[in-house]
């Protein structure tokens, strides 16, 4: 019972965080603790700080990999498209991490019913929430992929959502 009371306390503070964060203007002024990860240990954290299911997960990261990033901020992006992905999602998702040239590609994929072509662009808003805009019965916020943009935006990257190759559901992908 402790754990849960916990974790329910952690994602409060995280929704707080990312509250305050986007009404300072997101990431036109985040400050960043760049430093040099192993990428598969931050990928292997986020996943077990999210609460999913052990093996619920799976995760293709080189063990080489690291990159210059901020893991807090990193480990925000993978717990908030790890969560939407258990939401909207079937039981399985997958974390793929890659260097691609010199960009660092994060990918989650989940074999749900994916984003209905209407809302793929509006779900980066914030307080979007596509088509469960309406349902209360589907928890969350809304800010969660507002927060993934603008963590990625400061860190001099991109956000994008495409159908997903691997599980047939979403594919979330940060650069």
């Amino acid at each position: 019972m402790v754990t849960i009371v916990r974790q329910q306390a952690d994602d409060m503070s995280r929704i707080v965080a990312d509250l305050i964060m986007l009404a300072r203007g997101a990431g036109n002024n985040l400050q960043l603790d760049v430093r040099r990860i192993p990428m598969v240990d931050l990928v292997e954290r986020s996943v077990y700080v999210s609460g999913l299911p052990p093996g619920s997960v799976e995760i293709e990261c080189s063990p080489n990999l690291a990159a210059f990033v901020d893991p807090g901020r990193m480990q925000q992006v993978l717990i908030n498209l790890l969560t939407n992905a258990a939401r909207y999602g079937g039981p399985h998702r997958l974390v793929r991490v890659a260097a691609i040239g010199s960009d660092l590609v994060i990918e989650v994929h989940d074999d749900g019913e994916g984003i209905p072509r209407r809302y793929e662009v509006r779900v980066w808003d914030r307080f979007e929430r596509g088509p469960n805009r309406l349902n209360a019965s589907v928890p969350g916020s809304g800010i969660g992929l507002s927060i993934v943009l603008a963590i990625a935006d400061a860190h001099g990257g991109t956000a994008n959502y495409r159908r997903s190759e691997r599980l047939g559901g979403a594919c979330f992908e940060v650069h």
